[in-house]
């Protein structure tokens, strides 16, 4: 069988045609495979973007969990030391009781080094207060504290005394506000009985 050839197909015009077509096919090819992988690494640009987008934020949000529980840890351990460093808070009341003898007895716990002492200053108001112990009979001054300020309670002052000076036995108080010219001002006496702990 004889193949015939396309009519017109030595025709210079038609193979510069047919030629044409094929670079154009050619062409349009390569440009749809330039612009598939220009789409794909795009998407893979804006895919990272957003996975470094994503990890910026929770950066923040990591370190304000690890900041918080920091704290929190913190907190629990403070109060744990403040619980373990909590002084017993006696309160005492001014004057004597109605047969001239000491107001208040206090019992100084077995495993205390110090004792801590509230005293109400009612309106009296001082930057600074002046706290003198001495025995009920009289003398010297058994244990001064002169810088006392109250910080946490401006109606109240809390006074931690070490209990080896506070044998068993009555004892005095006096309480002096500290004037702004370093004068006293004595406005409160505080008579308490100490006995031996149990």
């Amino acid at each position: 069988m004889r193949i015939r050839g396309v009519p017109g197909a030595d025709n210079p015009l038609l193979q510069w045609l047919l030629l044409t077509l094929c670079l154009i096919i050619v062409g349009l090819a390569a440009l749809l495979v330039r612009r598939d992988r220009e789409m794909q690494r795009g998407m893979r640009a804006m895919a990272e973007e957003l996975r470094q987008a994503q990890s910026r934020e929770s950066a923040p949000e990591r370190e304000l969990a690890r900041e918080r529980s920091a704290r929190d840890a913190f907190e629990i351990g403070l109060g744990r030391e403040r619980a373990a460093n909590t002084l017993p808070g006696i309160p005492l009341e001014p004057g004597l009781d109605p047969s001239g003898k000491p107001r208040q007895q206090v019992r100084l716990p077995p495993d205390a080094t110090r004792v801590q002492l509230v005293l109400p200053v009612g309106d009296r108001r001082f930057d600074r207060y002046r706290a003198a112990i001495q025995r009920w009979t009289g003398g010297d001054d058994l244990w001064v504290h002169a810088l006392v300020t109250a910080t946490v309670d401006r109606r109240r002052l809390f006074v931690a005394v070490p209990v080896d000076v506070l044998a068993p036995g009555a004892y005095s108080l006096l309480l002096s506000g500290i004037k702004p010219d370093g004068t006293r001002d004595d406005f409160a006496v505080f008579s308490f009985e100490v006995t031996a702990p149990r």
